[in-house]
């Protein structure tokens, strides 16, 4: 057997935040290092000290552990292998081009993935920076084409691009009690009971929190058979006051369940008819294949790379520059009158889970290949 095959030939280092805490970033890069490393070695820089939330102190510890690994890394700890990293934005970019060039000095490869649009929208020289020294050998892991024809144009990049979207969650073993959605969901909404929007997120402005009680105001004008069923922490004044509001004015038409997370989480799905993301400013969130594997369509602000997650359902991708309130309370107006419509787009939403699971298996393999060069799928 060929050595590039055997596993103690193969080695990959992970410089990352590994939860807790537990946002989608983390756990995305806690799945693919568990997938890389049941094809060959790998070792876990671990840059989070374990704290349940992103606070100060965690920023602080972070630091300190960043430098010690940094130095492991001057040390040639990723010596005749690969470097794995999710990039940090704005100052905290650093750490990333620091831990490239420290890999780079044992001519190891570099792979550096991008889970946001921060440097995108506003663009940043560190990213090109970052790009230089990672050089021709390494590669950009983007979640979409919208991303890497960004990064392309705005920074002339010389590393390489693989694609590696948030569903790649989606290929995990923890999650296939959700591929059946029918073990998880009632029946789809039939018009004999009340219709139920749901907003599961960081409550606050930026997640569209506006928009979300704008569209449930319009529904109530002329339905009195809607309920709003939202579940997350409130984040801003914003979230504050319109749930207080709503709470006071609605009280029988409002669910809020705070935080949901493991039975909580699967309850506030089975519990609505549909999702709205009205966000302005998420790259891809999984949540949108959370709602897809559990027959509930999505109702989304298309911008980043959120169109490519909707899928050949345009109704449901709202232009960023459109009403959203306007557009999504026509969509839902519109399957509360024709309940065959609303289980059409719930079946829909079944079938698309089930196509961007194929393709972030894909995507994967593809990623573990060019990290362990000739080693099988896993």
């Amino acid at each position: 057997m060929a050595a590039s095959r055997t596993p103690s030939a193969r080695k990959a280092t992970v410089f990352a935040v590994l939860p807790p805490p537990t946002t989608g970033m983390t756990l995305c890069t806690r799945l693919i290092a568990d997938r890389l490393a049941a094809i060959g070695a790998v070792g876990e820089l671990n840059l989070s000290d374990g704290s349940a939330k992103i606070t100060l102190s965690f920023r602080v510890a972070k630091f300190f552990r960043t430098l010690g690994a940094l130095l492991r890394l001057l040390s040639g700890a990723s010596r005749g292998g690969a470097l794995y990293m999710s990039v940090n934005a704005r100052r905290a970019m650093w750490y990333n081009i620091a831990a490239a060039a420290a890999a780079r000095l044992w001519g190891s490869r570099v792979a550096a993935h991008h889970h946001i649009y921060a440097y995108i929208t506003k663009p940043d020289w560190r990213v090109k920076l970052l790009d230089r020294v990672m050089g021709p050998s390494g590669v950009h892991v983007v979640l979409c084409d919208d991303m890497q024809s960004h990064l392309k144009s705005l920074y002339g990049c010389r590393a390489g691009f693989l694609q590696l979207p948030s569903t790649v969650m989606m290929t995990g073993g923890a999650d296939d009690a959700t591929q059946d959605s029918s073990e998880s969901t009632e029946e789809p909404f039939g018009g004999q009971r009340e219709f139920r929007v749901g907003h599961l997120a960081n409550l606050s402005y930026d997640k569209g929190i506006d928009h979300v009680f704008g569209v449930f105001s319009k529904l109530l004008e002329s339905h009195d058979s809607v309920k709003l069923v939202l579940a997350g922490p409130v984040m801003d004044a914003e979230a504050r006051e319109r749930l207080a509001g709503a709470q006071r004015d609605y009280p029988d038409r409002l669910d809020y369940r705070g935080p949901v997370y493991g039975a909580d989480k699967e309850a506030f799905f089975r519990d609505i008819d549909l999702l709205l993301l009205p966000s302005r400013f998420d790259a891809q969130p999984v949540v949108i294949s959370e709602a897809f594997e559990r027959a509930k369509p999505v109702l989304a602000i298309g911008w980043s790379c959120i169109p490519g997650l909707i899928g050949p359902n345009d109704s449901w991708n709202i232009c960023p520059k459109a009403n959203y309130v306007d557009k999504a309370s026509g969509v839902i107006e519109n399957w509360i009158t024709r309940p065959d419509e609303y289980q059409s787009a719930s079946q829909r939403a079944l079938e698309r889970a089930a196509e961007l699971r194929r393709d972030a298996q894909h995507d994967l393999d593809a990623f573990c290949e060019w990290v362990f060069p000739g080693a099988a799928a896993v």
